[in-house]
């Protein structure tokens, strides 16, 4: 279904009927000319409604889109009570902090039995969320990104139906669900940029996962091992592994197979502290070659003294962009002058390494390697 909404979007693009906003240097954000909106307002009748702007609202509305504002109080909502066939309720995050009425959450959010979309995105107040949203067994996709959401209770593993959870900026998560196992058609886990300290054993029974940006490895007999990355065969898109200092030993980084995850673009290996066995953490990373389709890379806090050969090698044609951290012992420099689109490279705390010679082109004794 990703690819047929890729194809659809893509043809809305080249017709026009949206655009790129020319000052998005991520290239993420798109906009629909006035008079294309003017044009979906009359086609999506009354099924659609926007709650800023007054008009006439029927009992059929399907769909509940707003802007967000500083304080969202209960009274503007009031006429939601009139909707109750709603399958979207989308807040369109402001930038600025932004709080949401509590009874909107406790109270009219769980009595919506049919909603199939939910985005509490960037509300500073949610914290939790009552257990009475495990009722929407119909929730397709929910965004709870960018809040203060502290733990999800596991009613939310009731949501059989859920496909897509953005937890994206919750610095204050620090786990998932026990059960998560439960969520049997989940396609896209984001909890980049969270605290979560270890990954449930049951997130292994996902596997139809598309995303999980972050797999934070376990120590041993705590969360899981690294080689349970074996487990999600059709990962794509960006993944960050954290704590590679619990890998225990060099075959488990070998089982995760991510030579094998073609679709894998944007890829992170971090060390969380500094060890004090160099040479497995060469074995380490050197098991851990991925794609030869990756387009960027970054390698933080690695401990040992030089680089795997396929770092630098010729066949990762498409990396564009290479990120090397806090890897004081590294004493060589790994050939990236082969890497013949590379266009950014940033290299940072390499106390050790004192210069860069015709090694970086892959020149050894003068002559071509």
């Amino acid at each position: 279904m990703e690819e047929v909404g890729d194809e659809c979007f893509a043809e809305f693009l080249s017709r026009s009927l949206i655009q790129q906003l020319h000052d998005d240097s991520r290239g993420q954000k798109f906009v629909m000319h006035d008079l294309v909106n003017d044009l979906a307002t009359v086609v999506s009748g009354k099924s659609c409604y926007r709650l800023d702007f007054s008009g006439d609202s029927s009992k059929n509305v399907r769909h509940l889109s707003y802007n967000q504002e500083e304080f969202d109080i209960g009274n503007k909502f009031m006429i939601l009570n009139k909707f109750k066939c709603l399958r979207s309720f989308l807040s369109i995050g402001s930038g600025w902090e932004s709080y949401l009425s509590i009874k909107v959450v406790n109270d009219f959010l769980p009595s919506l039995g049919r909603l199939r979309v939910l985005s509490l995105s960037k509300y500073d107040n949610i914290t939790v969320l009552p257990n009475s949203i495990g009722n929407l067994v119909h929730l397709r996709y929910q965004d709870l990104s960018h809040t203060k959401i502290k733990s999800l209770s596991d009613t939310m593993c009731n949501l059989y139906n859920l496909q897509t959870l953005l937890l994206s900026g919750c610095s204050n998560l620090t786990e998932l669900p026990v059960h998560i196992g439960k969520l049997i058609n989940l396609r896209h886990l984001d909890v980049d940029m969270t605290s979560i300290i270890e990954m449930p054993k049951q997130i292994v029974e996902l596997e139809n996962l598309q995303t999980l940006t972050v797999f934070v490895v376990g120590k041993k007999n705590i969360g899981l091992s690294v080689r349970e990355l074996r487990r999600f065969p059709k990962l794509r898109g960006k993944l960050f592994i954290k704590n590679l200092e619990n890998v225990i030993d060099v075959v488990e980084a070998y089982d995760t197979n991510l030579k094998s995850k073609e679709h894998i673009e944007e890829l992170t290996l971090q060390w969380g502290k500094e060890t004090d066995d160099s040479l497995k953490d060469k074995d380490v990373l050197d098991m851990l070659q991925p794609s030869p389709n990756l387009k960027k890379l970054s390698i933080d806090l690695y401990g040992g003294t030089s680089f795997p050969s396929w770092l630098g090698d010729s066949s990762f044609f498409n990396m564009v962009s290479l990120r090397i951290d806090n890897c004081a012992y590294c004493m060589t420099f790994p050939p990236l002058g082969q890497l013949p689109s590379l266009k950014d490279l940033s290299i940072r705390c390499m106390s050790t390494l004192e210069t860069i010679g015709p090694e970086f082109y892959g020149m050894v004794g003068g002559a071509g390697n």
